[in-house]
């Protein structure tokens, strides 16, 4: 079973299942799991180790996300099988 309270307690450069990650978000795919099907529907999409997505929606029974360009709209069971880093969010520390 999904532990909610693990989705407010991700850190940047943390790896997670991107269904974990929230509107606006990015990070870099690790690790796809799933067999050659789920494997091989995600690569004609885009989606594969070393891609930097954003999460750009989420309702209902669907994610999408920001890929090359164009956006990508997946279920929740295949969301949670793209595991991405994180991306850390920087500030440059300069005031202004």
């Amino acid at each position: 079973m999904l532990n909610l309270s693990m989705l407010n307690n991700i850190k940047d450069d943390e790896v997670v299942p991107l269904l974990f990650l929230k509107v606006g978000e990015g990070g870099i795919v690790e690790e796809i799991r799933g067999g050659k099907g789920v494997i091989h529907r995600l690569n004609s999409l885009g989606i594969i180790p070393g891609l930097h997505l954003t999460v750009a929606h989420i309702s209902f029974g669907l994610l999408a996300v920001k890929v090359n360009g164009g956006k990508v709209a997946l279920g929740r069971g295949v969301a949670l099988k793209i595991l991405v880093r994180k991306i850390i969010k920087r500030t440059n520390g300069e005031g202004g």
